[in-house]
């Protein structure tokens, strides 16, 4: 599995789908889609959490994803709305889940990704 992150508008998607070959076609904003690569990690964990799913369901409905792409919800202020801050630290602590799982991690600043785990050169 590949992960995928960076600020918002910093181009994740768009380097991910350069640099693996699938298309937007492959692409899904929800979990459950059997589509390889899912964009927009930190909405869909909000979604979830909506819906009362725990971390452990949401890592299982991510782990058969083969790119997992997802904003940086970590920094900044940290919200005073507690569903806002259990959202930021269940987003974290997934990321940190599929990082150690993945054999490639990249952040993308910029544009320009920064290969962060595994040995390959992205463009």
């Amino acid at each position: 599995m590949i992960l995928v992150i960076g600020g918002a508008g910093q181009g994740q998607l768009a380097v991910a789908l350069r640099n693996t070959g699938y298309t937007e076609g492959h692409v899904t904003r929800t979990l459950g889609a059997d589509k390889p690569v899912l964009s927009g990690l930190q909405e869909a964990v909000r979604n979830a959490l909506l819906e009362g799913k725990t971390q452990e369901q949401i890592l299982a409905e991510l782990l058969w994803h083969e790119v997992v792409v997802s904003d940086e919800v970590g920094c900044g202020v940290v919200p005073m709305e507690p569903f806002e801050r259990e959202w930021r630290e269940t987003v974290g602590r997934i990321c940190c889940e599929l990082a150690k799982n993945a054999e490639h991690v990249a952040r993308v600043f910029c544009g320009i990704p920064m290969m962060l785990k595994g040995e390959c050169e992205w463009k």
